[in-house]
């Protein structure tokens, strides 16, 4: 009797209370159990879900860039073909010009040499300054930008510097600049007249050498590109030179513009 009472005791007080309990965690195991799966299976579902949808999509993907490439491509041979042209035309017409010169009087040669050179359509030679614009070795990051690298506002204040020091013809690598020439960014390329070219940049320009380097070093330009050799150690240098060869400009000349008194 006492062995069963106390049995009876035990369950009415305790076991029954610790089977509740046992219970109760095992309903939260499985229910954990089985959130956890069901987190499981959703996120499968996402990531098969995606899949499908990428591996579906990729096909038309795929299309989209090959119908790119072969638009870029045949624009590349239509550009090409017009500055074919183009050139054929200027020889054209420099031919021309050379075939009359001796008819013409010397100071209407001189003009016409004086407004050839200003338009970029002869090429050029004389003394002058080369400037070489170069990244940082060491990138300094702001976020995912890198300071380090020569960007189109850099090189554009230099070309303005040089302008402004007396330069009577510009070029960059082998870009003659005009007064159509873009000088722009296009991801971490530069293009110049819609060029792109590498750096370091040699920028070339003609004109007495050394006014020009006396003007540079009192300019907002040098100033400009002394701070960032110093805060971001992008690298600079500046010569003369006694002969200096620049090409013709490759940009086409003004359709709309027409000199005054012109129809």
């Amino acid at each position: 009797m006492q062995r069963d009472w106390l049995t009876l005791v035990l369950e009415a007080d305790g076991i029954a209370e610790y089977r509740e309990a046992a219970n109760h965690h095992h309903r939260a195991d499985l229910l954990g159990r089985g959130s956890s799966i069901l987190s499981m299976m959703l996120v499968g579902f996402v990531v098969v879900s995606s899949a499908i949808g990428i591996a579906r999509s990729r096909p038309q993907i795929t299309a989209e860039r090959d119908a790119l490439r072969t638009r870029v491509i045949a624009e590349q041979k239509l550009t090409q073909g017009v500055e074919a042209a183009y050139e054929t035309a200027r020889e054209l017409l420099r031919t021309t010009q050379l075939a009359v010169r001796p008819d013409l009087n010397g100071a209407l040669a001189a003009a016409l040499d004086q407004q050839g050179m200003a338009a970029a359509f002869v090429p050029v030679r004389g003394e002058g300054v080369v400037l070489v614009l170069d990244n940082s070795q060491r990138p300094t990051f702001s976020g995912t930008t890198d300071l380090g690298r020569i960007i189109d506002r850099d090189v554009q204040h230099a070309v303005n510097g040089l302008w402004a020091a007396g330069a009577e013809a510009i070029s960059i690598d082998d870009v003659r600049l005009t007064a159509r020439t873009s000088i722009r960014n296009a991801g971490s390329a530069i293009l110049v007249d819609y060029k792109p070219v590498a750096v370091p940049l040699s920028i070339r320009a003609i004109g007495p050498s050394a006014m020009m380097l006396e003007k540079l070093r009192r300019s907002p330009e040098w100033s400009e590109l002394t701070q960032l050799q110093d805060r971001y150690r992008i690298r600079w240098s500046v010569s003369s030179s006694s002969d200096l060869r620049l090409p013709a400009g490759t940009s086409a000349l003004p359709t709309a513009a027409r000199p005054q008194g012109g129809s």
